[in-house]
């Protein structure tokens, strides 16, 4: 049974289903529309139905490749140093008497 599967699984990726098991069941119910309204839709209607489930699962697919696009690590070490130095630099800034002293002995 284990060779059926598509391998091994994470949590994120378990997690990550529940939008294209939505949209399946939702392409599912947008077809068998008469076993649920009682009457038949028009073609365009029920097409449209279908191209808002196909737009969400572009979207979905859009944020999916955002999401799991590692962070390059040269811009987190450039953030690092300018975040360090802003932090650092801030209390010269925000005193308002500016003495040199006294505002070395607080950072």
């Amino acid at each position: 049974f284990r060779q059926l599967t598509h391998g091994r699984r994470s949590q994120i990726d378990e997690n990550c289903r529940a939008p294209f098991t939505s949209m399946h069941v939702l392409r599912d119910t947008i077809m068998d529309h008469p076993q649920y309204l009682g009457y038949k839709m028009a073609v365009n209607e029920y097409r449209d139905l279908l191209n808002f489930v196909t737009k969400f699962d572009d979207a979905y697919h859009g944020f999916r490749v955002l999401v799991f696009t590692p962070y390059p690590f040269p811009l987190v070490q450039m953030t690092r140093g300018f975040l360090f130095f802003w932090v650092y630099t801030l209390p010269l800034v925000l005193l308002v008497d500016y003495r040199v002293w006294p505002t070395l002995l607080i950072i």
